[in-house]
């Protein structure tokens, strides 16, 4: 075999470096279409175990008014805790058996907590794209659970805008289950 018919024969299998090129653009197209898909799964991902954790807070604050017919009054944040910093009147949230509880044990054992929890500020002076949930109720008769979404939908029935409950921390939130507002 001559010479040149080994590098013909040689460099007829290989790859060009233009094929090489589009090769390695289109995996990187590939790959950042799915990283930009995957990002937006993970939001609704956390998104539904934010509704999911409310709901469960719901039920057990409707346990709670069927126990005690008043639903806590005061307003609470989560926290890293396994309660939720509460303040609100001495006889519901301050009550010494659970200080600082928005419910007792035997209503919920572990408030949840927002899956990327991370609060901007201190008491009620949440900024906004604070991460956690919130409540209140003024009377007892009426609450709000809140917390933000990260992928809202404005026709969405939970959806609030500006939310304005004088007294509550839930200037941060787009998103709340309302039971008698």
């Amino acid at each position: 075999m001559s010479k040149n018919n080994f590098l013909r024969t040689r460099c007829a299998r290989g790859f060009s470096l233009v094929e090489l090129l589009v090769v390695i653009a289109i995996i990187s197209l590939l790959t950042s279409t799915m990283l930009a898909s995957y990002d937006s799964v993970k939001k609704k991902n956390r998104d539904a175990k934010r509704q999911a954790d409310l709901a469960q807070v719901s039920i057990a604050l409707n346990l709670y008014y069927n126990e005690n017919g008043l639903y806590p009054i005061g307003s609470c944040i989560s926290s890293r805790a396994p309660n939720w910093n509460c303040w609100g009147s001495p006889d519901q949230l301050s009550n010494p058996a659970t200080p600082g509880r928005l419910l007792p044990a035997q209503d919920i054992v572990n408030m949840p907590q927002d899956p990327l929890y991370w609060d901007a500020g201190t008491a009620c002076s949440v900024q906004d794209g604070s991460r956690l949930y919130a409540y209140y109720s003024d009377d007892g008769k009426r609450y709000v659970l809140a917390t933000r979404l990260e992928d809202i939908q404005p026709n969405d029935p939970h959806y609030i805008n500006n939310p304005n409950y004088p007294g509550s921390c839930l200037t941060f939130a787009n998103w709340a289950i309302k039971q008698g507002f």
